[in-house]
């Protein structure tokens, strides 16, 4: 079967815009109190029940759905397919009371970036943004990032581990320089396991040395 770019480009701007459909659904069953009268406490809860979802998982889409909601024009674009899921969390994160009017006021521009850069040039403009609404050479910025720190764990049905976080640069730095470190230790000769498998056995062996 032939497949064409343009297909490629079509089919996931098709699936970013349903994406951003359910996120909108998510915002108005989340505003309207309904998971209540559904027997939850609240709109994670219901959300982690009937999609199957850790709780970490669950409450992120809450957030992003209730800050899109505040960000009109970002959220038009990402329902359109123009912009992903990726572009609009960029732009989101970033909201906070104190950054709201800039930010909606800076909306237009945002996206137009967003529109021909990756996610993560469009993260950096963000945080080079933030830091001149802050005003504080990023220190507002950096005391944000740390305040997200999470480390989400939860065990399957079936026992095995999920593990899933988010944290700071510096203590990202830490984590992931004694996890190559340890690493370089285990390394076994024609090492057959791939590197997603050798950093979780260097997290279990640094664990470990720890309780030993």
């Amino acid at each position: 079967m032939f497949v064409s770019t343009a297909s490629l480009g079509k089919g996931r701007r098709e699936v970013d815009a349903a994406e951003a459909r359910w996120l909108a659904e998510l915002g108005e069953y989340d505003r309207s109190g309904d998971w209540a009268i559904d027997g939850y406490l609240n709109a994670a809860a219901a959300l982690r029940d009937v999609c199957r979802m850790d709780a970490g998982v669950a409450q992120h889409y809450v957030h992003l759905a209730r800050r899109l909601a505040t960000l009109p024009e970002v959220a038009e674009a990402y329902a359109a397919g123009d912009i992903s899921l990726r572009h609009a969390q960029a732009i989101a994160d970033a909201y906070t009371a104190k950054r709201a009017d800039a930010l909606a006021a800076a909306q237009p521009q945002l996206v137009d970036f967003a529109l021909e850069h990756t996610p993560k040039e469009v993260a950096a403009l963000v945080r080079y943004l933030t830091d001149a609404i802050d005003g504080d050479d990023g220190s507002t910025a950096d005391e944000d990032d740390y305040n997200v720190r999470r480390l989400y764990a939860s065990k399957t049905s079936r026992g095995q581990g999920d593990l899933r976080g988010t944290c700071d640069p510096l203590s990202f730095e830490i984590v992931e320089q004694a996890l190559n470190a340890e690493m370089e230790r285990d390394l076994q000769a024609a090492d057959p396991r791939p590197k997603p498998v050798r950093r979780m056995d260097a997290l279990t062996n640094l664990c470990r040395r720890s309780l030993d």
